[in-house]
């Protein structure tokens, strides 16, 4: 199996932690994935969640 990168699991939670429920920057930064993520990458929760905010942005434009 082919490991895995931040840009993944990035794209992971936004199609599949809550999807589609509209969820705002506050309540995605308290997702146990956007934590998990974060801590595997050694980066911030506040990044992993804007990431996975900006990458719904984008899956909702492209569906317009």
């Amino acid at each position: 199996m082919k490991k895995q990168g931040y840009k993944f699991g990035v794209a992971w939670i936004a199609r599949n932690d809550n999807a589609g429920n509209g969820d705002a920057f506050a309540d995605i930064c308290g997702y146990i994935s956007v934590l998990l993520l974060a801590d595997l990458f050694g980066k911030d929760e506040n990044i992993v969640a804007a990431d996975v905010l900006a990458f719904r942005q984008k899956l909702a434009a492209a569906s317009l």
